[in-house]
Parts: structure tokens; sequence; C-alpha cells
């Protein structure tokens, strides 16, 4: 019972961080551009690192304009699947578990299929070969040291690719969770709008 619990709970906080993402991106980028735009803008407008584990992945965090890679890959997935929804991205996670790095602090890579749908091997092979990388992929990444671009990492590591936004949503969710104001309970009242009525009783 409680696997079923925790499930459902993964499944409401994902839809709620993919419905609250769709709204950041209208907020903060305009319709019609084209990726290097939204890079463009992003980077200009997205500098500062959020570092509290909790808070990487909260809608409230990004609307204060704090981010980490896993929201910024999240945001640039999600825009891109709203442009070309046949065009699926492959989010590439870093494997912590050969490094001994938490798996909290993961770097995330995006793999946008410009002109095709790719498979996670092709994703894979052009992250691990920048040099010879087809122009039917970009590989996207944000760091706080040079803000959103074309990942072009000096020294390769392992990662493992998700494939979709719901799919690299719920992994990060398990991973980073989100404040206990994000908590199932509270969601629920959000959804139902029950949580204005609670407030005026």
């Amino acid at each position: 019972m409680q696997n079923a619990d925790w499930e459902r709970s993964i499944y409401l906080k994902t839809n709620f961080l993919m419905e609250e993402y769709r709204k950041i991106v209208a907020e903060f980028f305009p319709a019609g551009i084209d990726l290097p735009t939204f890079v463009d803008i992003f980077s200009k407008t997205f500098r500062d690192y959020q570092d509290n584990n909790q808070k990487k992945l909260d809608p409230e965090s990004i609307r204060e304009k704090k981010i980490s890679c896993s929201s910024a890959a999240a945001l640039l997935g999600l825009w891109w699947m709203t442009q070309f929804p046949q065009l699926t991205p492959i989010f590439l996670i870093e494997e912590t578990d050969r490094n001994g790095t938490q798996k909290s602090a993961a770097h995330v890579n995006v793999a946008i299929p410009t002109t095709k749908s790719i498979t996670t091997r092709e994703a894979m092979e052009a992250f691990y070969r920048p040099n010879t990388r087809s122009s039917d992929v970009q590989i996207i990444d944000w760091t706080a040291h040079s803000a959103m671009k074309q990942s072009n990492p000096a020294k390769l590591y392992d990662v493992a690719p998700v494939v979709g936004l719901q799919a690299y949503l719920k992994n990060r969710l398990v991973v980073l969770g989100l404040p206990s104001k994000y908590s199932s309970k509270n969601l629920q009242r959000m959804l139902l709008g029950n949580d204005r009525e609670e407030v005026g009783a």
C-alpha cells in the first residue's frame, strides 16, 4: 500500500511540475523564438544557482530566477516539446555511482533532436563524440559558470539516458524531492481549490 501511495505522490508532483513549468516558459519566453534565442534569453535571465536540493525543482524558486542544471534541463525540454511535439528530447543524467558524487549533484545534459527523432544510442554518441556530432542533435546544458550553452565537456563522464520530460521529472523528483509545502495533500488541495476555502475558514 505504501508503494502505491508513493507512486501516486510522485505522479501528482510530476504533473504539477509539468503544468507549472509550462506557465513559467510562457511567462519568461516569447512565442515563436528559435533555439539560439531561447538559449540566449535563458542565459540572461537565469544566473543564480539554486544549491538547495529540495528547491532545485521548485517553481517558486525558478520564478525568483534561481536555477539548477536539473530545472534548466526541464524547462528547455518542455519548451522544445511544445514547439516540436514529434521531437522528444533525451535527458542525459550523470552516472554518479562510479565517481562517488552524490546523486543530487548529478549534472544533466539535454539531447535535442533538431530534424528527426533520435534514439538513446544516437543521443549518447552525440554526447561522447562532440567533435563528430551531427547537426541533427544538439547537446545543451546549463552551469553556474557558463550559463546555458552547447555542451562540450572537457572531461567526459558516464551518463544515463532518460527519454521524455515526464520520465525525467519523475527521476529528478525521486532524487531531489520538493519542499514540504508541495506535499501530496497540499497539491490536492490546490488542485481542488480547497486551500483558499480553508484559509478563509
